[in-house]
């Protein structure tokens, strides 16, 4: 259990950097984190700024949190079933290990393929592209102005 707790304590350490520099609010700041995105996020926040923070969110917990931590979850159980030594209890932990961390990018790429077909549906009228490919119909992101 000890080694659970410091191992936890070492990935926060690990991805706070990432929690405090993921820029997720793309509305309303002070000064824009990114020129060159094409998001100026000095502007007023709007219907739009939404369903972008909505996908900046869900990009973040995707691609920057859930696939880091299934890694190193494989990493771990490889390491484990590796150096069991023939002992069952360590094969099983291994292999149990290497089993949820599958599942668990399984059930993350699910849930993604999921919401996206929700946020089609609901916000079907707010883009034209694909829900991860997100483009505001009318709105110019650059410069906070409508057609």
């Amino acid at each position: 259990m000890k080694k659970l707790i410091l191992f936890s304590i070492i990935l926060i350490l690990i991805f706070s950097p990432l929690l405090a520099d993921a820029s997720l609010v793309p509305c309303g700041r002070h000064s824009d984190s990114d020129p060159d995105d094409g998001i100026n996020e000095t502007c007023s926040c709007n219907i739009c700024h939404f369903w972008l923070l909505a996908k900046r969110i869900i990009d973040f917990i995707t691609w920057n949190l859930s696939i880091p931590i299934a890694v190193l979850a494989l990493v771990i159980g490889g390491i484990i079933l590796l150096t069991s030594g023939g002992n069952e209890n360590r094969v099983t932990l291994g292999k149990e290990i290497l089993w949820k961390a599958a599942l668990g990018i399984f059930i993350v790429f699910v849930a993604w393929f999921l919401i996206g077909g929700l946020i089609n549906t609901i916000a079907k009228d707010e883009w034209s592209n694909a829900w991860n490919n997100f483009e505001c119909k009318g709105y110019h992101f650059d410069t906070c102005t409508w057609d």
